[in-house]
Protein backbone atom coordinates (compact mmCIF):
# COMPACT_ATOMS: atom_id res chain seq x y z
CA UNK A 1 0.00 0.00 0.00
CA UNK A 2 1.62 3.52 -0.90
CA UNK A 3 -0.60 5.81 1.49
CA UNK A 4 0.30 7.05 4.66
CA UNK A 5 2.25 9.30 6.84
CA UNK A 6 6.77 8.97 5.86
CA UNK A 7 9.30 11.08 6.78
CA UNK A 8 9.67 13.69 9.29
CA UNK A 9 8.43 17.24 9.39
CA UNK A 10 11.29 20.06 10.08
CA UNK A 11 13.62 17.16 10.33
CA UNK A 12 16.05 19.01 8.63
CA UNK A 13 16.10 22.29 10.04
CA UNK A 14 17.12 20.92 13.48
CA UNK A 15 18.76 23.72 15.46
CA UNK A 16 21.25 24.83 12.56
CA UNK A 17 19.23 27.70 12.11
CA UNK A 18 18.81 28.81 15.77
CA UNK A 19 15.57 30.50 16.66
CA UNK A 20 14.52 30.98 13.17
CA UNK A 21 14.74 27.66 12.35
CA UNK A 22 12.96 26.52 15.43
CA UNK A 23 10.11 28.61 14.13
CA UNK A 24 10.18 27.08 10.65
CA UNK A 25 9.89 23.35 12.27
CA UNK A 26 7.43 24.73 14.37
CA UNK A 27 5.13 25.92 11.25
CA UNK A 28 6.33 22.60 9.34
CA UNK A 29 5.02 20.31 12.36
CA UNK A 30 1.44 22.61 12.10
CA UNK A 31 1.15 21.67 8.25
CA UNK A 32 2.23 18.02 9.31
CA UNK A 33 -0.67 17.73 11.93
CA UNK A 34 -3.37 18.92 9.44
CA UNK A 35 -2.28 16.82 6.73
CA UNK A 36 -1.71 13.45 8.81
CA UNK A 37 -5.65 13.54 8.30
CA UNK A 38 -5.25 12.67 4.75
CA UNK A 39 -2.80 9.75 4.86
CA UNK A 40 -5.11 7.01 4.13
CA UNK A 41 -6.24 8.60 0.45
CA UNK A 42 -2.94 9.88 -0.20
CA UNK A 43 0.99 8.87 0.60
CA UNK A 44 2.13 12.47 2.47
CA UNK A 45 5.69 12.17 2.49
CA UNK A 46 8.11 15.04 4.40
CA UNK A 47 10.87 16.34 4.26
CA UNK A 48 12.75 15.06 1.39
CA UNK A 49 16.32 16.59 -0.57
CA UNK A 50 16.00 17.09 -3.68
CA UNK A 51 18.47 15.35 -6.06
CA UNK A 52 21.92 17.74 -6.65
CA UNK A 53 20.43 20.43 -3.97
CA UNK A 54 20.78 20.60 -0.50
CA UNK A 55 17.72 22.33 -0.77
CA UNK A 56 14.79 20.62 0.97
CA UNK A 57 10.63 20.52 0.31
CA UNK A 58 8.76 20.05 3.28
CA UNK A 59 5.92 17.74 2.45
CA UNK A 60 4.60 15.79 -0.66
CA UNK A 61 1.11 14.91 -1.02
CA UNK A 62 1.46 11.89 -3.84
CA UNK A 63 -2.17 11.03 -5.44
CA UNK A 64 -1.95 9.40 -8.58
CA UNK A 65 1.20 9.99 -10.46
CA UNK A 66 0.85 13.46 -9.58
CA UNK A 67 2.37 15.52 -6.63
CA UNK A 68 1.50 18.65 -4.61
CA UNK A 69 4.76 20.43 -2.96
CA UNK A 70 3.26 22.43 0.12
CA UNK A 71 6.33 24.59 1.64
CA UNK A 72 5.34 25.72 5.07
CA UNK A 73 6.19 29.49 6.00
CA UNK A 74 5.67 31.78 9.53
CA UNK A 75 5.69 35.16 8.40
CA UNK A 76 5.21 37.91 10.77
CA UNK A 77 2.17 39.62 11.12
CA UNK A 78 0.46 41.71 8.25
CA UNK A 79 -0.87 42.16 5.05
CA UNK A 80 1.06 40.59 2.27
CA UNK A 81 0.70 41.58 -1.55
CA UNK A 82 1.97 42.01 -4.73
CA UNK A 83 -0.07 45.16 -6.02
CA UNK A 84 2.40 47.22 -7.03
CA UNK A 85 4.34 45.27 -9.21
CA UNK A 86 5.54 41.55 -8.87
CA UNK A 87 7.64 42.53 -5.38
CA UNK A 88 5.88 40.46 -2.52
CA UNK A 89 5.21 43.46 -0.01
CA UNK A 90 4.18 43.62 3.90
CA UNK A 91 2.10 47.00 4.02
CA UNK A 92 4.33 48.59 2.06
CA UNK A 93 7.76 47.71 2.49
CA UNK A 94 9.01 44.88 0.59
CA UNK A 95 10.11 41.41 2.27
CA UNK A 96 13.42 39.66 1.99
CA UNK A 97 11.73 35.99 2.42
CA UNK A 98 9.94 35.63 -0.76
CA UNK A 99 11.75 32.24 -1.78
CA UNK A 100 9.20 31.58 -4.60
CA UNK A 101 11.76 31.70 -7.36
CA UNK A 102 13.90 28.79 -5.47
CA UNK A 103 11.02 26.48 -4.41
CA UNK A 104 9.67 26.67 -8.54
CA UNK A 105 13.29 25.69 -9.73
CA UNK A 106 13.32 22.45 -6.91
CA UNK A 107 9.94 21.52 -7.72
CA UNK A 108 11.34 21.77 -11.76
CA UNK A 109 14.09 19.74 -10.79
CA UNK A 110 12.23 16.95 -8.65
CA UNK A 111 9.87 16.57 -11.30
CA UNK A 112 12.53 16.00 -13.80
CA UNK A 113 13.78 13.46 -11.76
CA UNK A 114 10.99 11.30 -10.70
CA UNK A 115 9.32 12.31 -14.27
CA UNK A 116 5.53 13.27 -12.58
CA UNK A 117 4.14 16.84 -12.63
CA UNK A 118 4.89 18.70 -9.33
CA UNK A 119 2.94 21.29 -8.46
CA UNK A 120 3.99 24.00 -5.58
CA UNK A 121 1.99 26.11 -3.56
CA UNK A 122 3.41 28.22 -0.34
CA UNK A 123 1.39 27.80 3.12
CA UNK A 124 1.78 30.62 5.55
CA UNK A 125 1.53 30.49 9.60
CA UNK A 126 1.32 33.55 11.71
CA UNK A 127 4.49 33.03 13.94
CA UNK A 128 2.09 33.77 17.03
CA UNK A 129 -0.91 33.02 17.96
CA UNK A 130 -2.01 36.34 18.92
CA UNK A 131 -0.86 37.62 15.24
CA UNK A 132 -2.88 37.41 11.81
CA UNK A 133 -1.59 36.89 8.54
CA UNK A 134 -3.60 38.35 5.85
CA UNK A 135 -2.54 36.97 1.73
CA UNK A 136 -4.14 39.17 -0.46
CA UNK A 137 -6.30 36.61 -3.12
CA UNK A 138 -4.32 37.66 -6.20
CA UNK A 139 -1.41 35.69 -4.59
CA UNK A 140 -2.91 32.43 -4.75
CA UNK A 141 -3.40 32.55 -8.66
CA UNK A 142 0.40 33.54 -9.31
CA UNK A 143 2.77 30.59 -10.64
CA UNK A 144 3.26 29.46 -7.64
CA UNK A 145 0.57 30.33 -5.24
CA UNK A 146 0.55 31.67 -1.46
CA UNK A 147 -2.32 31.01 0.60
CA UNK A 148 -2.91 31.30 4.00
CA UNK A 149 -2.25 28.11 6.22
CA UNK A 150 -6.16 27.56 6.77
CA UNK A 151 -6.60 26.71 3.08
CA UNK A 152 -4.34 23.87 3.71
CA UNK A 153 -7.22 21.27 3.73
CA UNK A 154 -9.05 22.70 0.40
CA UNK A 155 -5.75 22.60 -1.54
CA UNK A 156 -5.14 18.86 -0.38
CA UNK A 157 -8.66 17.60 -0.93
CA UNK A 158 -8.97 19.00 -4.31
CA UNK A 159 -5.49 17.55 -5.11
CA UNK A 160 -6.85 13.97 -3.68
CA UNK A 161 -10.22 14.37 -5.64
CA UNK A 162 -8.61 15.01 -9.34
CA UNK A 163 -6.44 11.99 -9.24
CA UNK A 164 -6.21 8.08 -7.76
CA UNK A 165 -4.82 6.27 -5.35
CA UNK A 166 -0.79 6.73 -4.91
CA UNK A 167 1.37 5.19 -7.64
CA UNK A 168 3.62 3.12 -5.56
CA UNK A 169 6.56 3.15 -7.59
CA UNK A 170 6.55 6.97 -7.44
CA UNK A 171 6.33 6.61 -3.42
CA UNK A 172 8.58 4.57 -3.39
CA UNK A 173 11.63 7.05 -5.33
CA UNK A 174 10.09 10.47 -3.00
CA UNK A 175 11.01 8.30 0.01
CA UNK A 176 13.72 7.46 -1.21
CA UNK A 177 14.60 11.16 -0.70
CA UNK A 178 13.55 11.67 2.35
CA UNK A 179 16.52 13.51 4.59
Amino acid sequence: MSTGVYGRPGGSLGTKYGSTGEHGAGGERRTAAVLAKYSHDAAIIHDIIVPGLSANLDHLIVAGDSILVLDSKVWRDGFYHCLLGSTLRRGLTPVDHDRREGLGRMCRMLAEHVDAPVTPKLVVWPSSAKQQVMIHPSLGRQTIPIFGARHIPELVEDHIRRHDTPNPRLVSELKDLMY
